[in-house]
């Protein structure tokens, strides 16, 4: 594995940031001046829940950690999660679940 530079690292994580920044601001100021249709805002309020599910899915169908099988224990861990998940509807709890079953699972094999 080579070193990062820390200088350069610094510059790119800054000029993302302001990128980042600067598309949620446009995206504000828009709506500002125009209000969004009621259907944007309902399909809104769903995006927080389908991040989870869109970042964790790949890891648990094809895991690089193991070797890109499919890992019984990653899919036992998120059906867990989503069993809380829907159960609860804590985002804390499925994540909390999910973990404690990963973990606890692993430990024990």
């Amino acid at each position: 594995m080579t070193a990062v530079d820390p200088a350069r690292f610094w510059i790119l994580a800054l000029a993302l940031g302001a990128i980042t920044y600067a598309m949620r601001l446009s995206f504000m100021a828009l709506m500002r001046r125009h209000a969004p249709p009621p259907g944007l805002i309902r399909a809104l309020k769903f995006a927080p829940f389908t991040i989870l599910p869109a970042i964790l899915a790949p890891m648990v169908v094809f895991p690089a950690s193991g070797g890109g099988a499919v890992d019984p224990l990653r899919i036992l861990a998120a059906v867990a999660a989503l069993v809380v998940g829907a159960a609860t509807r804590s985002m804390l709890a499925t994540i909390g679940a999910g973990a404690a079953v990963f973990w606890g699972l692993g430990a024990l094999l």
